[in-house]
């Protein structure tokens, strides 16, 4: 593994000498040989040194790109950082909303920086650092390079480097010792993520992960984006869904203010007061009439014999079921079409026709179920509230309705996936994890953690090496 990171690092380095900086490359030439290194320096490649013209694939077209930009605004020699006032940084994140966002997470990217001996960063928008921590081992390398709270690394401060790339592309990106602009930062190998506003798509912030070249693997990338995304989803609760109407923000700043400085995300939350209303769940799928099986590929039986139905049909029968008090004609239009230009007459038409499959079955005013029944997604909730995420995952067979675009049935279809996923992860059992996982359910905190607990000789590793893989290049693409 050293030999291939030290045979890549050295290519990146005559690529940068190459294009960043002509005059470095007899440097290189000389220090490459004192190393006994197996790249040779033929006369073609030196050629290039006065073209600037490095060889393609040397570096990816996002490095090219930065080093372009880079070049018109510093110099490869610059030494460190630019840096402001740190306290007046560390003032500034604790008014922000990413502060807010990520400090559920805090101490597990401390506890992740110390156990992997990292620097770990959070900047603002421009890719100015608010928040910083590093492990022991690492505190003189982060402030030799202003690697600090007010750092300024963009790429007008301090050239190519992986919060900058991230900040620029929109994407998740990793930069590689000499493909950093400024030779000082030539060790490290920096992999960052941007925090986006889940509403808009606008990059808020960027995290970074930062350690010494030789330590270079796969997990590091792959860990950065998991806790980004987890910032964001955190962040798509404390920002309204329209981030310019000023009258909501100025109705929800001191709000906002007052969460901050709240734990303001539970670990783990299952308990939502739409979805807690109480539901007689202790009726055995033998005795009742109805089984309504929502989560997966929905399904109807009655009197334990399967039933098609239309979609729309299976929609209204799954939201009576979800209100035993009943609704009116009105709500049920409501949760069924949200704002669709739909009629009143037309939702009556669908209930006739449901009433006469079912050979009555619907009481009206309000309209309700008249017979017992048992739903799915009512008993993976119950297991959940009573600690059993055993049997909350085996009766979790997919998403809830998953082409449903009813807004109630969207809402329980989200609120339900993430109670599940919460509690499979937060249960800390590779067994339960790993069962979610081999189910065919994707959760890159899920896999991250199971793959940390696993013994490196177990064969599901590599199974779960290939799927990260793939769920990175799909997030690094998108």
């Amino acid at each position: 593994m050293q030999d291939k990171l030290r045979s890549h690092r050295e290519k990146v380095e005559r690529a940068w000498a190459v294009y960043v900086d002509g005059a470095a490359m007899s440097k290189l030439k000389t220090k490459l040989t004192a190393e006994n290194s197996t790249v040779k320096l033929n006369e073609v490649e030196v050629g290039r040194v006065y073209q600037n013209k490095p060889q393609q694939g040397d570096v990816s077209a996002d490095i090219m790109a930065s080093w372009q930009r880079s070049r018109q605004v510093i110099a490869p020699n610059q030494t460190h950082a630019p840096v402001d006032d740190p306290e007046e940084a560390l003032e500034e994140w604790h008014d922000s909303l990413l502060y807010a966002a990520a400090k559920p997470l805090l101490q597990q990217i401390r506890d992740t920086a110390e156990a992997g001996d990292f620097l770990v960063g959070i900047g603002d928008a421009h890719s100015k650092l608010l928040w910083t921590h590093s492990s022991k081992q690492m505190v003189r390398g982060a402030e030799q390079l202003h690697f600090v709270p007010g750092g300024h690394w963009d790429e007008a401060s301090i050239g190519t480097n992986a919060l900058s790339v991230a900040q620029h592309t929109r994407r998740p990106a990793k930069v590689f010792s000499a493909e950093h602009f400024a030779q000082v930062v030539h060790d490290w190998v920096c992999y960052s993520a941007p925090i986006r506003n889940p509403h808009s798509g606008d990059v808020l912030g960027v995290l970074d992960f930062t350690t010494t070249w030789q330590q270079d693997n796969t997990l590091g990338m792959m860990t950065v984006i998991a806790l980004a995304r987890y910032v964001e989803e955190r962040l798509g609760l404390l920002l309204p869904v329209h981030s310019e109407d000023k009258r909501h923000h100025q109705v929800m700043q001191p709000l906002l203010q007052q969460r901050i400085h709240q734990q303001p995300f539970p670990q783990q939350n299952i308990h939502h007061a739409e979805y807690d209303m109480h539901v007689d769940t202790n009726v055995s799928s033998q005795q009742a009439t109805y089984t309504l099986r929502l989560c997966g590929t929905p399904q109807l039986l009655l009197r334990g014999e399967p039933l098609a139905l239309y979609p729309r049909r299976l929609e209204i029968l799954a939201l009576l079921a979800l209100h035993p008090e009943g609704l009116s004609l009105d709500v049920l239009h409501a949760k069924l079409y949200g704002d669709q230009a739909v009629s009143l007459s037309t939702l009556r038409a669908e209930i006739s026709g449901l009433r006469k499959q079912l050979a009555g079955g619907i009481c009206s005013r309000p309209y309700r179920l008249a017979e017992s029944h048992t739903v799915d997604c009512l008993q993976v909730r119950d297991y959940l509230r009573q600690g059993d995420v055993a049997n909350a995952l085996a009766g979790y067979n997919g998403l809830l309705m998953p082409t449903s675009e009813s807004p109630y049935l969207r809402e329980w279809r989200d609120y339900l996936d993430t109670a599940v996923r919460a509690a499979v992860l937060t249960s800390g059992d590779s067994a339960l994890m790993w069962d979610f996982t081999a189910r065919g359910f994707d959760d890159l905190d899920i896999m991250l953690a199971l793959l940390q607990q696993l013994p490196e000789q177990d064969p599901r590793c590599a199974l779960l090496q290939a799927r990260l893989n793939a769920f990175v290049d799909d997030d690094l693409y998108k």
